[in-house]
């Protein structure tokens, strides 16, 4: 039930992107293995390699949630 637009911070770079998940998809995934649009940092990868890493996900600053019309 994450399906809607989720708004996240990049822990390397600070960067805000944008992700757009249906009902199938768990933002909690992304936010650990989608990379970042601006420094292509995916967390997953660099939490084993680098302990100076802030945290092994990016961080989520906003939710907007899917409205279905019956149209």
């Amino acid at each position: 039930m994450d399906s809607g637009k989720w708004t996240l911070k990049c822990q390397n770079c600070d960067a805000t992107f944008d992700l757009h998940l249906t009902e199938r998809e768990q933002i909690a995934d992304y936010a650990r293995n989608h990379p970042c649009p601006e420094c292509q940092n995916k967390p997953a990868d660099r939490s084993s390699m680098d302990s100076t890493v802030k945290s092994d996900w990016h961080r989520v600053v906003g939710f907007r949630a899917s409205v279905k019309t019956n149209d």
